[in-house]
């Protein structure tokens, strides 16, 4: 079904009065007005704290694509610039050592006589004017860059092209299966290392061989080698076999600063240390950050005693570590003592939206969000007490109607307070009974919080409440609550959402005959499962689920999850088929009797699409009311602003028909 929303957006923004602020709450957040919200991207603060770059990401829907511009932003004022805005794909803004120039990549324009699409480049620019310049012409594209200390020179990964590619071209393009997921269309090929001048000269390759890098590059500080993080083969598929690497740049040769461990890495100010990321030894699925001399040598867990699932660090111009971490609903920054304290800055209601950047002062630059606010940047100076909203990019969003968003907590097993974000049907009045959207978020390592959701804001204009429970699993309370869904993959979260339902149940408020539940990912193998376990449910989505585990571990590209969440392949004896099969939703569709609607992508590489099938068929057979609707499109997720949009739109018209 198409839709014309453009006319309500621009009246929305016509709409908007002085200082950028509305006079009064517009109606409740309809489906047509996110047509207007923009997404911020890779803040990055110059040296000297005065400006933040930042991409700026605007939905084009009739030429269904997004559209990036790259901004430059006063640090005090706000005041903002558009730097480059011909670049559709501009991204990974850095600025050089001294701060007079600012490299990205972007994908050049195609030559009227090029056979091939073109490839993602870097391009600089000066900061004292002039056209950004491309330096990079990399047959397969740059996929990651770093600037030398002394600023004459960038590392660069860039992929290789296949080494059988006449062939490929000849139609002789068979590949051989190893641990490719279902959706390969040709082997994989590496990633490697080169290095140029910043004047697009001197351009040399560093590294080869059948391994490839999947992070960095980061410079060390005599600048004649950078660390990175490499995989032992060119798939990626594995991503717990990775390890930190220093390169010297000049001769190739590359010594392993850890084993099977390393999820980024960074060097400190004083350059005697290294900061990366890698397994806390106790729960594989919760990210610590590790600190160790130049060489790997008198490694310490920096982020122990903070026990949270690291989402970024980095070192700042004194030598303190900031961290970005999910911390109960909220999505914090914290800063790292020697000794590893943890300490939360002063965010008030601001939470995290992405990274976090820092100046030679110490300001921290990062895109935020809170309850009622979508994306702005936001920088926070040193003994600051709260942070400084720098832009109005989602005012138009902002100013409708929105319901109240809060937290909730309740009992689960295994000693544990599990907690969720509760929002309120906008304009709830006292002793009134409203239905309740049960939504789950996927992962398992991830969190629901309470910072602006705008599908949760859909559904609360549409009257309901919107409960998003945070389950075992997720990566909110520590290693022992991560860890606590291992081998019961799916059967323990379910409990605990279940508990959590039952929670909001005794608040009041609700219309226990009206409850639906949906989820993607993760949230859709849920959803399938408790619609085979529990029927109290009036309606159920069930988006990109893992309905079958033992399919899901055979086509998947993330091979280590199973195995590690849940055991051994279930083709190596009847106990771990039994494992698996008990953690099936498939295993238990003859009992679903809930009306359910299924959704996934066509060409869904983690979570394959043949599950969904499967899963369709089997309700179907029951007489149970099945439909099932497949976009047809690559990803675990459509990409596009059209298909996302679809998505929202079946989603939410589902259960508008069945409340």
């Amino acid at each position: 079904m198409k839709r014309s929303y453009r006319v309500a957006a621009v009246a929305a923004l016509f709409a908007l009065g002085a200082g950028g602020a509305f006079a009064a709450p517009l109606h409740p957040l309809e489906e047509r007005d996110l047509r207007s919200l923009v997404t911020l991207l890779s803040p990055a603060i110059a040296p000297d704290g005065k400006h933040v770059a930042l991409i700026v990401r605007r939905a084009d829907f009739q030429k269904n694509k997004y559209r990036n511009e790259l901004v430059l932003v006063d640090a005090r004022t706000g005041a903002t610039r558009t730097l480059v805005h011909e670049r559709d794909d501009a991204g990974h803004p850095t600025w050089s050592p001294s701060g007079d120039r600012l490299a990205f990549i972007a994908t050049p324009p195609k030559e009227p006589d090029a056979k091939e699409e073109p490839s993602p480049q870097i391009y600089i620019l000066r900061m004292d004017g002039g056209e950004p310049a491309r330096i990079t012409d990399a047959p397969k594209g740059v996929e990651g860059f770093a600037w030398r200390p002394d600023g004459r020179r960038l590392a660069y990964r860039a992929r290789d092209a296949a080494p059988d590619e006449k062939r490929i071209k000849a139609h002789d393009d068979w590949f051989e299966i190893t641990d490719n997921a279902w959706t390969s269309r040709a082997a994989p090929v590496p990633v490697h290392l080169w290095t140029i001048g910043a004047d697009g000269k001197r351009v040399k390759r560093v590294t080869q061989g059948s391994w490839s890098l999947v992070d960095g590059p980061v410079y060390a500080p005599d600048g004649g080698s950078v660390y990175a993080v490499r995989t032992p083969q060119a798939s990626t598929n594995h991503y717990r076999r990775r390890s930190v690497v220093r390169i010297d740049t000049s001769f190739g040769v590359i010594r392993e600063i850890t084993h099977g461990r390393g999820d980024s890495v960074d060097v400190s100010p004083a350059g005697d240390r290294i900061l990366y990321g890698g397994e806390n030894p106790h729960a594989f699925s919760q990210t610590e950050l590790y600190v160790a001399d130049l060489i790997g040598g008198d490694v310490r867990d920096r982020s122990a005693r903070l026990d949270r699932n690291v989402q970024f660090g980095f070192f700042t111009a004194n030598g303190a570590v900031v961290v970005g971490a999910n911390d109960g609903t909220r999505d914090r920054l914290f800063t790292l003592a020697a000794d590893g304290t943890p300490h939360a800055l002063p965010l008030g209601d601001v939470d995290l939206a992405g990274g976090a950047t820092a100046a030679h002062d110490g300001t921290l630059a990062f895109v935020g969000v809170t309850p009622s606010r979508p994306s702005e940047l936001y920088v926070l100076r040193p003994n600051s007490a709260a942070p400084q909203r720098l832009t109005h990019y989602n005012d138009a969003v902002a100013a409708h109607a929105l319901g109240r968003t809060r937290t909730i907590r309740w009992h689960a097993p295994g000693g544990f307070l599990a907690d969720g974000v509760l929002t309120e049907p906008v304009d709830a009045a006292r002793g009134k009974e409203y239905p309740l959207m049960v939504l789950i978020h996927g992962g398992p390592t991830a969190t629901s919080r309470e910072g602006f959701s705008s599908q949760a804001q859909l559904m609360a204009g549409r009257g309901w409440y919107v409960f998003q429970p945070n389950y075992r699993g997720s990566d909110n309370l520590g290693h022992r609550w991560a860890q606590a869904t291992v081998p019961h993959i799916t059967s323990a979260p379910a409990q605990d959402v279940l508990d959590g339902v039952d929670a909001v149940l005794k608040l009041g408020g609700i219309d226990k005959t009206r409850i639906g539940v949906s989820g993607w990912s993760e949230g859709g193998l849920l959803t399938s499962w408790l619609i085979g376990h529990d029927h109290r449910w009036r309606a159920a989505m069930s988006g990109a689920a893992v309905n079958d585990w033992t399919g899901y571990a055979d086509m998947t590209d993330a091979k280590d999850f199973s195995p590690s969440f849940i055991g051994r392949s279930p083709w190596t004896g009847p106990r771990e088929r039994a494992l698996y099969d008990a953690e099936s939703p498939l295993t238990y569709a003859a009992d679903v009797k809930t009306p359910t609607l299924i959704m996934t992508d066509a060409g869904d590489q983690r979570v394959p699409t043949p599950l969904s099938y499967e899963f369709y068929h089997a309700v179907r057979a029951t007489g149970t009311p099945v439909e099932m609707v497949v976009f047809p499109v690559n990803g675990h997720f459509p990409s596009d602003p059209l298909h996302r949009e679809e998505v929202n739109h079946r989603w939410i018209d589902w259960f508008a028909r069945h409340f």
